[in-house]
Protein backbone atom coordinates (compact mmCIF):
# COMPACT_ATOMS: atom_id res chain seq x y z
CA UNK A 1 0.00 0.00 0.00
CA UNK A 2 1.45 3.50 -0.41
CA UNK A 3 2.11 5.11 2.70
CA UNK A 4 0.93 8.69 3.13
CA UNK A 5 3.99 11.19 2.76
CA UNK A 6 3.47 13.01 6.21
CA UNK A 7 6.81 13.97 6.53
CA UNK A 8 6.12 16.35 3.20
CA UNK A 9 2.77 17.38 4.11
CA UNK A 10 3.62 18.43 7.70
CA UNK A 11 6.42 20.65 6.60
CA UNK A 12 4.05 22.30 3.69
CA UNK A 13 1.66 22.87 6.56
CA UNK A 14 3.85 24.21 8.47
CA UNK A 15 4.79 26.87 6.17
CA UNK A 16 1.04 27.33 5.38
CA UNK A 17 0.64 28.21 9.23
CA UNK A 18 4.03 30.83 9.20
CA UNK A 19 2.19 32.01 6.49
CA UNK A 20 -1.36 33.36 7.55
CA UNK A 21 -0.14 36.12 9.45
CA UNK A 22 0.08 38.29 6.24
CA UNK A 23 -1.46 37.40 3.66
CA UNK A 24 -0.76 38.36 -0.48
CA UNK A 25 -3.66 38.58 -3.22
CA UNK A 26 -4.26 36.35 -5.82
CA UNK A 27 -4.90 37.81 -8.95
CA UNK A 28 -8.18 36.71 -11.09
CA UNK A 29 -5.57 35.11 -13.77
CA UNK A 30 -4.11 33.06 -11.22
CA UNK A 31 -7.34 31.69 -10.00
CA UNK A 32 -8.41 30.55 -13.25
CA UNK A 33 -5.61 29.11 -13.84
CA UNK A 34 -5.59 26.91 -10.53
CA UNK A 35 -9.05 26.12 -10.84
CA UNK A 36 -8.35 24.30 -14.68
CA UNK A 37 -5.35 22.56 -13.04
CA UNK A 38 -7.39 21.09 -10.24
CA UNK A 39 -10.07 20.53 -12.70
CA UNK A 40 -7.08 18.51 -14.96
CA UNK A 41 -5.99 16.51 -11.79
CA UNK A 42 -9.29 15.15 -10.56
CA UNK A 43 -10.07 14.11 -14.00
CA UNK A 44 -6.57 12.49 -14.76
CA UNK A 45 -5.64 10.62 -11.48
CA UNK A 46 -8.98 10.61 -9.24
CA UNK A 47 -9.39 6.71 -8.36
CA UNK A 48 -12.81 6.87 -9.81
CA UNK A 49 -12.51 8.23 -13.24
CA UNK A 50 -16.44 9.11 -13.60
CA UNK A 51 -16.36 10.78 -10.33
CA UNK A 52 -13.21 12.65 -11.54
CA UNK A 53 -14.70 14.10 -14.46
CA UNK A 54 -17.92 15.16 -13.03
CA UNK A 55 -15.58 17.24 -10.60
CA UNK A 56 -13.62 18.53 -13.41
CA UNK A 57 -16.88 19.45 -15.06
CA UNK A 58 -18.24 20.98 -11.85
CA UNK A 59 -15.40 23.23 -11.22
CA UNK A 60 -15.07 24.48 -15.09
CA UNK A 61 -19.19 24.76 -14.58
CA UNK A 62 -18.70 27.01 -11.24
CA UNK A 63 -15.86 28.89 -12.73
CA UNK A 64 -17.89 30.14 -15.64
CA UNK A 65 -20.83 31.36 -13.18
CA UNK A 66 -18.39 33.62 -11.45
CA UNK A 67 -18.19 31.49 -7.94
CA UNK A 68 -14.41 32.18 -7.32
CA UNK A 69 -14.22 36.02 -8.26
CA UNK A 70 -14.88 37.34 -4.98
CA UNK A 71 -12.23 35.43 -3.31
CA UNK A 72 -8.68 37.39 -4.09
CA UNK A 73 -7.95 36.41 -0.20
CA UNK A 74 -5.70 33.08 -0.36
CA UNK A 75 -7.50 31.07 2.37
CA UNK A 76 -10.39 32.31 1.33
CA UNK A 77 -10.24 30.96 -2.29
CA UNK A 78 -9.01 27.75 -0.94
CA UNK A 79 -12.11 26.96 1.23
CA UNK A 80 -14.05 28.25 -1.51
CA UNK A 81 -12.68 25.70 -3.92
CA UNK A 82 -12.39 22.62 -1.59
CA UNK A 83 -15.97 23.38 -0.96
CA UNK A 84 -16.86 23.10 -4.30
CA UNK A 85 -15.11 20.11 -5.03
CA UNK A 86 -16.53 18.08 -1.97
CA UNK A 87 -20.03 19.21 -3.40
CA UNK A 88 -19.76 16.50 -5.51
CA UNK A 89 -17.51 13.96 -3.81
CA UNK A 90 -17.49 14.10 -0.32
CA UNK A 91 -14.72 12.41 0.25
CA UNK A 92 -12.34 13.47 3.25
CA UNK A 93 -9.35 12.65 1.87
CA UNK A 94 -9.60 15.80 -0.70
CA UNK A 95 -7.77 18.54 1.12
CA UNK A 96 -6.12 21.80 -0.23
CA UNK A 97 -3.64 23.63 1.51
CA UNK A 98 -2.28 27.60 1.09
CA UNK A 99 1.55 26.90 1.57
CA UNK A 100 2.41 30.64 0.14
CA UNK A 101 1.72 34.02 1.53
CA UNK A 102 4.29 36.95 3.17
CA UNK A 103 6.45 35.35 5.81
CA UNK A 104 6.39 37.59 9.36
CA UNK A 105 9.87 35.77 10.07
CA UNK A 106 12.22 34.05 8.42
CA UNK A 107 11.32 30.53 7.05
CA UNK A 108 12.93 28.08 9.38
CA UNK A 109 15.27 25.45 8.00
CA UNK A 110 13.81 21.72 7.02
CA UNK A 111 15.72 20.53 9.89
CA UNK A 112 13.72 22.87 12.38
CA UNK A 113 10.74 21.62 10.99
CA UNK A 114 11.49 17.82 11.15
CA UNK A 115 12.67 18.94 15.07
CA UNK A 116 9.50 20.68 15.81
CA UNK A 117 7.80 17.52 14.44
CA UNK A 118 9.63 14.79 16.17
CA UNK A 119 8.91 16.96 19.55
CA UNK A 120 5.63 16.62 18.87
CA UNK A 121 5.31 13.15 18.63
CA UNK A 122 7.39 12.65 21.23
CA UNK A 123 5.09 14.45 23.40
CA UNK A 124 2.42 11.72 22.55
CA UNK A 125 4.78 9.34 23.15
CA UNK A 126 4.98 8.61 19.25
CA UNK A 127 1.74 8.13 19.36
CA UNK A 128 0.39 5.88 22.10
CA UNK A 129 0.27 8.07 25.38
CA UNK A 130 -1.45 5.63 27.58
CA UNK A 131 -1.04 2.23 28.40
CA UNK A 132 -2.77 1.12 32.30
CA UNK A 133 -4.33 -1.30 34.01
CA UNK A 134 -8.30 -0.94 34.46
CA UNK A 135 -10.25 -2.83 36.97
CA UNK A 136 -11.20 -6.81 36.72
CA UNK A 137 -7.37 -7.06 35.13
CA UNK A 138 -8.43 -4.90 31.73
CA UNK A 139 -6.11 -3.48 29.84
CA UNK A 140 -6.45 -0.29 28.05
CA UNK A 141 -4.69 1.11 25.22
CA UNK A 142 -5.00 4.47 23.74
CA UNK A 143 -3.75 5.38 20.13
CA UNK A 144 -3.64 8.93 18.78
CA UNK A 145 -1.33 8.64 16.05
CA UNK A 146 -0.32 5.98 13.78
CA UNK A 147 3.57 7.52 13.79
CA UNK A 148 5.95 6.11 11.53
CA UNK A 149 6.84 2.18 12.33
CA UNK A 150 10.45 2.96 12.92
CA UNK A 151 8.81 5.67 16.09
CA UNK A 152 6.20 3.60 17.30
CA UNK A 153 7.73 -0.59 17.30
CA UNK A 154 9.69 -0.10 20.19
CA UNK A 155 6.53 1.80 21.88
CA UNK A 156 3.83 -0.80 21.27
CA UNK A 157 6.46 -3.44 22.61
CA UNK A 158 7.02 -1.79 25.23
CA UNK A 159 3.35 -1.55 25.79
CA UNK A 160 2.92 -5.05 24.58
CA UNK A 161 4.93 -6.84 27.58
CA UNK A 162 3.57 -4.10 30.32
CA UNK A 163 0.12 -5.38 29.56
CA UNK A 164 0.84 -8.77 29.04
CA UNK A 165 -0.99 -10.44 31.55
CA UNK A 166 -4.19 -8.78 30.99
CA UNK A 167 -7.38 -10.78 30.66
CA UNK A 168 -9.01 -8.28 28.18
CA UNK A 169 -8.54 -5.13 26.64
CA UNK A 170 -9.65 -1.98 25.14
CA UNK A 171 -7.92 0.11 22.84
CA UNK A 172 -9.17 3.18 22.62
CA UNK A 173 -9.23 5.13 19.11
CA UNK A 174 -11.50 8.16 19.56
CA UNK A 175 -8.63 10.60 18.36
CA UNK A 176 -8.41 11.36 14.99
CA UNK A 177 -5.85 9.27 14.60
CA UNK A 178 -4.85 8.79 11.01
CA UNK A 179 -0.69 7.99 9.93
CA UNK A 180 1.20 5.58 8.74
CA UNK A 181 -0.19 2.74 6.69
CA UNK A 182 2.77 0.63 7.24
CA UNK A 183 2.27 1.31 11.31
CA UNK A 184 -1.75 0.01 11.17
CA UNK A 185 -0.49 -3.37 9.46
CA UNK A 186 2.15 -3.35 12.47
CA UNK A 187 -0.46 -2.89 15.12
CA UNK A 188 -2.78 -5.26 13.60
CA UNK A 189 0.05 -7.98 13.30
CA UNK A 190 -0.56 -7.80 17.87
CA UNK A 191 -4.01 -8.77 17.42
CA UNK A 192 -4.34 -10.93 14.75
CA UNK A 193 -2.29 -14.06 13.42
CA UNK A 194 0.57 -13.90 11.45
CA UNK A 195 0.16 -13.92 7.48
CA UNK A 196 -3.65 -12.75 7.85
CA UNK A 197 -5.02 -11.67 4.88
CA UNK A 198 -6.10 -7.63 5.49
CA UNK A 199 -6.56 -5.79 2.47
CA UNK A 200 -6.48 -5.31 -1.64
CA UNK A 201 -5.49 -1.70 -2.49
CA UNK A 202 -6.22 -0.90 -5.79
CA UNK A 203 -5.28 2.19 -7.94
CA UNK A 204 -6.54 3.71 -10.88
CA UNK A 205 -2.92 4.36 -12.12
CA UNK A 206 -1.87 0.61 -11.73
CA UNK A 207 -5.29 -0.71 -12.49
CA UNK A 208 -4.04 -4.06 -13.54
CA UNK A 209 -2.26 -4.23 -10.23
CA UNK A 210 -3.58 -5.16 -6.70
CA UNK A 211 -1.32 -4.65 -3.95
CA UNK A 212 -2.22 -6.98 -1.08
CA UNK A 213 -1.88 -6.09 2.72
CA UNK A 214 -1.22 -9.19 5.06
CA UNK A 215 -0.26 -8.99 8.84
CA UNK A 216 3.42 -9.38 9.43
CA UNK A 217 5.10 -13.12 10.46
CA UNK A 218 6.69 -11.95 13.72
CA UNK A 219 6.19 -9.15 15.80
CA UNK A 220 8.34 -8.39 18.80
CA UNK A 221 6.55 -8.21 22.58
CA UNK A 222 3.73 -9.83 23.62
CA UNK A 223 0.49 -10.60 20.85
CA UNK A 224 -3.08 -10.46 21.87
CA UNK A 225 -4.66 -13.18 19.73
CA UNK A 226 -7.28 -14.74 22.16
CA UNK A 227 -8.47 -12.25 24.92
CA UNK A 228 -11.64 -10.03 24.41
CA UNK A 229 -11.20 -6.77 22.59
CA UNK A 230 -12.74 -3.95 22.24
CA UNK A 231 -12.44 -0.81 19.75
CA UNK A 232 -13.46 2.40 20.89
CA UNK A 233 -14.70 5.10 17.91
CA UNK A 234 -16.18 8.24 17.73
CA UNK A 235 -17.28 10.47 14.59
CA UNK A 236 -13.81 11.78 14.68
CA UNK A 237 -11.36 8.49 14.10
CA UNK A 238 -10.49 8.67 10.90
CA UNK A 239 -8.31 6.99 7.84
CA UNK A 240 -5.83 4.92 9.44
CA UNK A 241 -7.71 4.13 13.05
CA UNK A 242 -10.82 3.24 10.89
CA UNK A 243 -8.67 0.64 8.83
CA UNK A 244 -7.09 -0.12 12.26
CA UNK A 245 -10.77 -1.04 13.57
CA UNK A 246 -12.62 -2.48 10.29
CA UNK A 247 -9.89 -5.06 9.53
CA UNK A 248 -10.64 -6.20 13.54
CA UNK A 249 -14.20 -6.20 12.70
CA UNK A 250 -14.00 -7.78 9.83
CA UNK A 251 -12.44 -10.68 11.01
CA UNK A 252 -14.70 -11.37 13.85
CA UNK A 253 -11.46 -9.99 16.51
CA UNK A 254 -12.86 -7.27 18.37
CA UNK A 255 -16.60 -5.68 19.55
CA UNK A 256 -16.58 -2.30 18.16
CA UNK A 257 -18.24 0.40 20.97
CA UNK A 258 -18.47 4.18 20.48
CA UNK A 259 -19.62 6.28 17.11
CA UNK A 260 -19.53 5.72 13.51
CA UNK A 261 -16.10 6.81 12.13
CA UNK A 262 -15.76 9.66 9.37
CA UNK A 263 -15.54 7.38 6.66
CA UNK A 264 -12.03 7.91 4.91
CA UNK A 265 -10.75 4.64 2.95
CA UNK A 266 -8.65 6.32 0.40
CA UNK A 267 -5.20 6.77 -0.26
CA UNK A 268 -3.74 10.18 -1.70
CA UNK A 269 -1.12 11.97 -3.83
CA UNK A 270 -0.26 14.55 -3.40
CA UNK A 271 -0.03 17.44 -6.40
CA UNK A 272 0.61 21.40 -7.15
CA UNK A 273 -2.40 22.84 -9.03
CA UNK A 274 -0.19 25.61 -8.52
CA UNK A 275 3.24 27.09 -6.68
CA UNK A 276 1.48 28.03 -3.51
CA UNK A 277 -1.09 25.31 -3.50
CA UNK A 278 -1.14 22.07 -1.89
CA UNK A 279 -3.92 19.79 -3.11
CA UNK A 280 -4.13 15.97 -1.86
CA UNK A 281 -5.91 13.77 -4.51
CA UNK A 282 -7.31 10.41 -4.08
CA UNK A 283 -5.68 7.75 -5.89
CA UNK A 284 -6.14 4.12 -4.53
CA UNK A 285 -8.92 2.33 -2.48
CA UNK A 286 -8.63 -0.46 0.14
CA UNK A 287 -11.19 -3.19 0.05
CA UNK A 288 -11.79 -6.60 2.59
CA UNK A 289 -10.74 -9.18 0.26
CA UNK A 290 -13.22 -11.53 0.84
CA UNK A 291 -16.19 -8.64 1.21
CA UNK A 292 -14.71 -6.64 -1.12
CA UNK A 293 -16.18 -3.43 1.00
CA UNK A 294 -14.23 -1.32 2.66
CA UNK A 295 -15.43 2.15 5.21
CA UNK A 296 -15.43 5.21 2.46
CA UNK A 297 -17.90 7.66 2.91
CA UNK A 298 -20.01 5.46 5.05
CA UNK A 299 -17.54 4.93 8.11
CA UNK A 300 -16.74 2.34 10.57
CA UNK A 301 -20.52 1.26 12.01
CA UNK A 302 -19.86 0.16 15.48
CA UNK A 303 -21.48 -3.41 17.05
CA UNK A 304 -22.75 -0.68 19.79
CA UNK A 305 -23.97 2.47 19.37
CA UNK A 306 -22.95 4.75 22.42
CA UNK A 307 -21.80 8.39 22.52
CA UNK A 308 -18.09 8.84 22.04
CA UNK A 309 -17.86 10.20 25.74
CA UNK A 310 -19.62 7.04 27.31
CA UNK A 311 -17.76 4.34 25.15
CA UNK A 312 -15.29 3.36 27.96
CA UNK A 313 -17.27 3.51 30.99
CA UNK A 314 -20.11 1.39 28.66
CA UNK A 315 -16.79 -1.49 27.21
CA UNK A 316 -15.38 -1.59 30.43
CA UNK A 317 -19.13 -2.73 31.81
CA UNK A 318 -19.00 -5.55 28.95
CA UNK A 319 -16.19 -6.79 28.76
CA UNK A 320 -16.53 -7.25 32.95
CA UNK A 321 -19.94 -9.42 31.81
CA UNK A 322 -17.73 -10.97 29.14
CA UNK A 323 -14.87 -12.33 32.09
CA UNK A 324 -17.06 -13.35 34.00
CA UNK A 325 -18.30 -15.91 31.60
CA UNK A 326 -14.97 -17.20 31.20
CA UNK A 327 -14.86 -17.85 35.02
Amino acid sequence: MIVNRWLTLLLLMASYQIGTAQQSQISLEARDSIVQNTASLFERHYVFPEKGRLISEHLHQEWKKGRFAQYSNPLRFRKALQLSIREVVNDPHIILIYIGGEKENPEPTPASYLQREYEKRRAMNFGIPEARFLEGNIAYLKITKFTSPELFAPVIESASNFLAESDAMILDLRSRGGGNSYTVRLLLSYFLPAKTHLFNWYYREVSEEIEETWTLPFVAGKQFLDIPLVVLTSEKTFSGSEAFAFALQMEKRAQIIGETSRGGAHTYKEMFPAEDFLLLVPIGQALHPQSQENWEGKGVIPDISVPADQALEFALKELKEVLKLHD
